[in-house]
């Protein structure tokens, strides 16, 4: 039942239904059945261990037979060396030396490329994989049980909702629900008062820093009326290409057609309704 209540709240917030986001949203987080970790030991023991009481749905593995895709490789690579997605400078700035998540989803590696360029970088290690389905000795194989819904993105659509509802009381839940987040991810946090427009910029913020890889970016950014902005990397060395400059021209406004994706072609096939109703570009 909480998962279906998860999945209304998501829902309703990609639709613009700030009422409902907020009322099932709440109603989650209000339950008290899902506390956020309290320790960074806690926490990162849910992306490490696949343990903890913040997973409203995790899909359980019962062996390394029965494993799913391993969700580490995507960034990581195989073996480690590779290093296949080094996030930002822009996205690390956005967590500080208390944030939890800093050291949860991000490990240091010295990192040399085909090219020679070397320097010392934050990885992403989300997904580091749980050791109980290593099959081959101590060989890592970045396996984790994927977590659909977590309490997290409920304290999330709360806040974002009530920021979009916009009233005074709607306001201080809004406000409620982001400093319990950031109290619980941030030590020592001190909670703020955010007005409304400021709730509504620090929710993207707090988006950013908490669901990175979980795969919720690009509907985010166009719920915002957002494009796709390329931040500054950590070493323009590691990332360009053999005669690339920079990484200008990477930038995709919202209103370009691959922020909308194409309706599969067995579906156009299958339905003659859709006739001549393929999305801008395709």
């Amino acid at each position: 039942v909480d998962v279906v209540t998860a999945l209304k709240a998501r829902v309703a917030l990609q639709m613009d239904d700030y009422e409902n986001a907020a009322k099932y949203a709440g109603d989650l987080v209000n339950s008290n059945r899902y506390p956020l970790s309290n320790t960074a030991t806690d926490f990162e023991s849910v992306w490490k261990n696949d343990k903890g009481t913040e997973t409203i749905w995790q899909i359980a593995m019962t062996s390394a037979d029965d494993a799913g895709v391993p969700l580490g490789t995507i960034f990581i690579g195989y073996p480690t060396t590779k290093k296949d997605y080094i996030p930002t400078q822009t996205l690390i700035d956005l967590y500080n030396e208390k944030d939890i998540r800093l050291k949860t989803y991000f490990g240091k590696y010295h990192l040399t490329v085909s090219s020679g360029n070397a320097a010392d970088i934050y990885f992403f290690n989300k997904y580091p994989g749980n050791e109980y389905y290593n099959a081959l000795g101590s060989e890592t194989r970045y396996l984790n049980q994927p977590k659909p819904f977590r309490i997290a993105e409920m304290y999330l659509i709360a806040t974002e909702a009530n920021a979009k509802i916009g009233t005074a009381a709607a306001v201080k839940k809004g406000n409620d629900a982001l400093n319990a987040l950031k109290k619980a991810r941030i030590e020592g946090w001190t909670d703020a008062t955010y007005d409304q427009e400021a709730l509504l910029n620090e929710i993207m913020n707090e988006r950013e820093r908490e669901l990175v890889g979980e795969g919720y970016r690009l509907m985010d950014l166009k719920r915002w009326g957002k494009g796709v902005k390329r931040g500054k990397p950590q070493s323009k060395g590691l990332v360009l290409f053999p005669g690339q400059a920079s990484t200008d021209g990477l930038d995709k406004p919202v209103d370009d057609q691959r922020m909308l994706w194409p309706i599969p072609k067995t579906e156009m096939d299958a339905n003659p309704q859709l006739a001549g109703q393929q999305n801008p570009g395709y």
